[in-house]
This record gives C-alpha cells, structure tokens and sequence, in this order.
C-alpha cells in the first residue's frame, strides 16, 4: 500500500478556486483557460491599457466599415437580396439593416450640411434683397405722397398698409403686442395661432435669415416616421408575408439605398450642375430598383408587383409626403 494522501473538502475547494477566475463585469466565476466569460462574453484578464482602448475602437471601426463594403455592392446591383439573407439569419457578413441606414444617412446628411449652409446664405441674400427692394419702393412712395401732401396743404397717412405700420412700430421699438396687433393677432386667438404670429414676426425682423437651415435640421427626424409608414403600408399590401418587423427589415435597406444615391448625388453636385435629365433618370432608376427588390422579397409575379408598388408610390406622393413637408415646415416655423 503506498501512503497517499487523500484531499479534504478544504483542499479541492482552493483547487477549484485556483483554476477560475472572475469576470470584471458580472463576476461569473470562469476556468482559467476560458479567455471570455461564458455569461456576457467580454474578455477575461483584460487590463485597460492604451493599446486595448485603441485597438477596440479600431476594430470596431474597421467592423462596421467591412460590413458596409460587403454590403454596398448587393445593396445597389441585387435589390431585395440584403433583406432576404437578413431575414434567412444570414446577419454577420452584411451590416445590420438598422446599422446600415444610420452609417448612410449620417455621411449625407454631413454632407449635405454643407450644401444647406451654401443655399441658406444664398437664400439670405435673396430675400434680404427683397426686403431692401421693397423698402425703397415704400420709401420712394412716402416721398411721393408727402410732396403732394405738402403742395396741398394737407397730411395723408396710410393706416391700410400692415407693412409700413409694422415697420414703424419695429423702428420705434414698440412692444411686441402691438406688433402683433398690426399683423393681425387678435385677443380671441388661442395660443397656437398666438405662437405662428410671434414666429412670423420673428422671421419678418430677421428679414428670414436662417429659415432654410432651420428646415433642413428637422428633414432627418421625418424620416423616422416615414420609414415606419412606409414598412406598415408594405404590411398593408403583403399582409401575408410575414411579420411587421419583415417589412422593416426591407424598408430599412431600401431607405438606405436611397440615401447612398443622395449621396451619390449630391457629391457630384460639388463637382458638376446636375441636369434634369439625370434627375429624371435617378428617380425611374430609384422606382425600378424598389420594384425589382419587391418582387424578390415577396415572390410575387411582375405584374402583380407592379401595380402594388405604383399604388404605394401614389399614396405616399400625394398624401404622405405633402403632409410631411408640411408638418416640417409648421415645425420649423415654431422652432425658429
């Protein structure tokens, strides 16, 4: 018999506790040779350093930009095949759908600052310059009318004219209740109407500076109710096919395509006047890539795809997106 020592309870307690470890982040006990914890998956022993600060932005950088390459290509040329791997839960070579359409959508509208803030001044000027106009025309007008007051022996005033009433009062700094009076706003007005009257007021003394800019920072905000509306009449029309979030899935990648061509547009625009007949062009492009990606998705006959999508594209061309703009610019008059 060999005098081997038989291990207590004690000693294979402190074995166990030798051979795991902690994680940092829910502190489930893990072996040693595990390197990420089995329970939130991030990595064990991981000591914040530079270098892993660094390497974990670069990498997720590099991550979402791969995507993106693999991704940009069926994006474009295979219209509906990005949704269709997506839904099959083929989801780690492509760029998540909802990914995707922030990545696009911020690069244009980064650009597209850019270009707001050329067209904001140029409509500035515009309008400062009607309002110069208009002023010396008003201005040559009372010269006018107090010559032949003079010659007559008699003083004329035009209480008629709101405009040069409501100059006089801006001039003389009048309280703003009165200004509002000469504009129109009466003490029966609710708040709203009393809210619109004292932004209009604020657009007439600043001559309109800033409006156009003011417009252009709500347009990315309507798309988040437009693409919404946009997968609901899709459920709408193939209530069939699936769940709602199927169709988002799909609206999700087509309103990503259509911000790649805006940018694609609007990165020539920089280099060359774009004409109208590439204008026209990009818009039956646009329409036949929906169709071809609809008829993909949802397996339906050409026909059939057809006449859905011209109805869906009516709808939203005469209803919805009428009621956006105008929603946005109501929006952008109150917050002006």
């Amino acid at each position: 018999m060999t005098d081997e020592k038989i291990p207590s309870e004690l000693d294979v307690f402190n074995s166990e506790k030798k051979e795991t470890t902690a994680c940092e982040n829910c502190h489930q006990p893990s072996p040693l040779e595990h390197s990420f914890c089995p329970k939130c998956g991030q990595k064990l022993n991981n000591k914040l350093s530079v270098g892993i600060l660094f390497r974990n932005t670069i990498s997720n950088y590099f991550s979402v930009n791969e995507g993106i390459m693999n991704s940009l290509f069926p994006l474009v040329f295979k219209p509906g095949f990005l949704a269709i791997q997506f839904i099959n839960g083929k989801r780690i070579k492509y760029l998540h759908p909802a990914q995707f359409y922030l990545s696009v959508s911020v690069f244009f509208f980064f650009l597209f600052s850019f270009k707001m803030k050329e067209e904001q001044t140029k409509t500035d000027l515009e309008l400062n310059s009607k309002f110069e106009k208009r002023d010396s025309l008003n201005n040559l007008e009372k010269k006018v009318t107090d010559s032949v007051a003079y010659s007559n022996n008699k003083i004329q005033i035009n209480d008629d004219d709101n405009n040069k009433k409501l100059d006089s009062l801006i001039a003389a700094k009048a309280p703003e209740e009165e200004m509002l009076k000469a504009m129109g706003l009466t003490d029966k007005d609710n708040r709203l109407t009393k809210l619109l009257y004292t932004k209009a007021l604020k657009f007439y003394k600043k001559r309109g500076s800033g409006i156009l800019e003011a417009f252009a920072n709500n347009i990315p905000i309507s798309f988040f109710f437009l693409m919404p509306l946009f997968a609901l009449f899709l459920k709408l029309f193939y209530y069939r096919k699936g769940n709602y979030v199927n169709h988002l899935v799909f609206t999700f990648y087509f309103f990503s395509f259509l911000f790649v061509t805006f940018t694609a547009v609007l990165a020539l625009s920089y280099l060359i006047e774009i004409p109208n007949w590439l204008v026209f062009g990009l818009i039956c492009a646009v329409n036949v890539h929906l169709i071809i990606g609809i008829m993909r998705f949802y397996k339906e006959k050409p026909l059939r795809t057809f006449l859905k999508t011209s109805a869906l594209l009516s709808i939203f061309a005469i209803f919805i997106i009428p009621i956006t703009v105008a929603l946005i610019a109501l929006i952008s008059l109150i917050l002006y």
